[in-house]
């Protein structure tokens, strides 16, 4: 490099924020979902309760419809964050949220939600054009986001279950929900495929072969597992007396599970944790067949790998348990990062990544995470919350922890 120049090592090369102009006491703008397309376009799907939030000239809905509730938003942004090249509102007259997005191999924009809005606005031909009192819905615009080109309801979509979307290579849309996976055809037409899943889905992810990977959390000890998968057993229970009776405490497994793209055959499935709760939030597939998981767990035997990052999760002062919904409340929480082979009967490298244990605010060590990507040469990238000083590396753009929940965002090696 030019020695009469600065270096600069990892700046931040755009960053821009996305919202309505007005100020407001009580509303919100909440982008929930991200997507890149082959063009480099940056698609952002969330919800919104600002009636002036940015539109475009042109776009399939430039009008705020939820009357004080929520609409859903979808924007198009160039990769380099500058300009916005679209955006729209969906909704009907009651609350929309907008959960998932993704981008179809035609170019097509698929945003997957959740709508209280009987009048939510459906396309002649879909799957289901009945309000049934409070429905998921899954919608396709083209890629201007100027045409609603198919809409449908989905029926039993839970409102407050995390979700997750992928396209196979020929354009079918799986969808999972919080116990179910849907299988839809891209026209939204027909729904190809459903099962029903004993464990909480947190994501969905399919590999190169059409295959099906989910990932979530369990608290059953008759989770379907299979011959030779890496972990057979599941779940951990203690009680302790409060005054007016016994508590018991059950501290579920994250699991992994594969199936055909028909969603008819459980081809491999485990358990994935230690002997307190762990929760797999966001699952991928390299172009090898091996399985990458990301979460939490407080469990200080977490499993790892000889040579991982990090062997160890530290002690917990109090687990992430499902008596409270097996999500962090104050408790001491890592992220783990898990990579499993492809018929999920090896765990071949897995790391914890956390930040130091405090004994006395135990909420002040709390690390999540949400999702997980995978470039080109196997390099790892996870993101989420914590409020946590996580460790972070030379030249990084931001070295200090900030504020009680920042965003961390990790690279490590595919190992």
């Amino acid at each position: 490099y030019d020695k009469t120049k600065d270096l600069i090592i990892d700046p931040l090369l755009a960053s821009t924020l996305l919202g309505a102009s007005g100020s407001k006491i009580e509303g919100s703008d909440d982008g929930n979902a991200i997507a890149i397309s082959s063009d480099g376009s940056i698609y952002v799907a969330g919800y919104t309760d600002s009636s002036d939030f940015p539109t475009t000239t042109g776009a399939y809905d430039a009008s705020y419809n939820g009357n004080g509730n929520y609409d859903v938003f979808i924007s198009k942004l160039s990769g380099d964050l500058t300009s916005l090249l679209a955006s729209t509102y969906l909704g009907g007259s009651d609350s929309d949220y907008g959960n998932c997005i993704a981008i179809d191999t035609n170019g097509n924009t698929l945003v997957t939600g959740y709508t209280f809005s009987s009048d939510f606005p459906t396309t002649s031909g879909a799957y289901d054009t009945s309000y049934d009192g409070g429905d998921g819905f899954l919608v396709k615009l083209n890629g201007d986001l100027t045409s609603l080109v198919a809409s449908t309801f989905l029926e039993g979509y839970s409102s407050y279950s995390r979700k997750s979307m992928v396209v196979d290579s020929v354009g079918n849309i799986y969808v999972s929900n919080e116990n179910d996976i849907f299988k839809l055809s891209g026209n939204l037409s027909r729904l190809l495929a459903s099962k029903y899943f004993s464990g909480y889905i947190r994501s969905i992810a399919i590999d190169f072969q059409g295959n099906v990977y989910v990932t979530g959390y369990t608290v059953s000890s008759d989770f379907p597992t299979t011959l030779g998968a890496y972990d057979t057993q599941c779940c951990d229970y203690f009680s302790y007396s409060l005054e007016g009776g016994d508590v018991e405490y059950v501290f579920g497994d994250a699991f992994v599970s594969k199936l055909n793209g028909s969603l008819t055959s459980l081809l491999a499935s485990t358990y994935l944790g230690g002997s307190d709760s762990d929760c797999g939030n966001s699952i991928s597939v390299d172009t090898s067949g091996n399985v990458y998981v990301v979460g939490y767990t407080s469990s200080s035997d977490f499993p790892t790998t000889q040579g991982a990052y990090s062997t160890s999760s530290g002690f917990h002062v109090i687990g992430c348990d499902y008596y409270i919904g097996c999500d962090i409340d104050s408790s001491s929480c890592d992220v783990f990062i898990s990579k499993l082979n492809s018929e999920l009967t090896r765990l071949l490298s897995s790391t914890c990544l956390g930040g130091e244990i405090s004994y006395l605010v135990p909420e002040d060590t709390a690390s999540d995470c949400n999702a997980i990507a995978i470039d080109s040469i196997g390099n790892i990238y996870v993101a989420g919350p914590t409020s946590s000083s996580l460790p972070t590396t030379a030249g990084a753009y931001d070295t200090s922890y900030n504020d009680s929940a920042d965003v961390f965002v990790s690279k490590l090696n595919g190992d």
